[in-house]
């Protein structure tokens, strides 16, 4: 629906709902495929591909295109890949900036050190927040990141 409007500026009455359906059913048929490596990864990509080609020749009468098969599964490896090694650097920051007191012993001698004498449930708790912290901020990049890159590669 996002890239009918975004892209063919389609609005609610012209949107083809038979298109947005059967890229829902390729991309939940894809997503059954388990696994981050590249064969799971290109194996997504592929039946994505396939599924969505056939279904719209099979039921639109589109015209079935194996190029545009091999194109789509390239460009979808691509920014798999590019998605991965995007969100593993960017966890990789996060996890600095959110890590600097990592253990125990460091929170409980910082605090004691500024005049506070936490229990050990008190300094726990603060411990836990912080990781939370780090992992609200792994899912909000990583969610960035698909977003920005489903919209670039959209036109592809």
């Amino acid at each position: 629906v996002v890239g009918q409007v975004v892209f063919d500026g389609a609005t609610l009455e012209t949107i083809e709902w038979g298109r947005v359906a059967i890229s829902g059913i390729s991309g939940f048929l894809a997503g059954l495929i388990p696994g981050s490596k590249f064969i799971s990864i290109a194996g997504r990509a592929v039946v994505s591909s396939l599924v969505e080609n056939g279904l719209s020749a099979i039921l639109l009468g589109d015209e079935f295109d194996a190029r545009m098969v091999v194109k789509d599964a390239v460009v979808s490896i691509a920014i798999g890949y590019t998605v991965q090694g995007l969100t593993g650097f960017a966890s990789k920051v996060t996890s600095k900036i959110f890590n600097k007191a990592p253990n125990y012993s460091q929170y409980q001698h910082y605090y004691r050190s500024k005049g506070y004498s936490y229990s050990s449930e008190q300094i726990h708790k603060i411990m836990k927040k912080n990781h939370s912290c780090k992992s609200i901020a792994d899912d909000i990049v990583e969610n960035l990141l698909d977003l920005f890159l489903s919209f670039v590669a959209y036109p592809i």
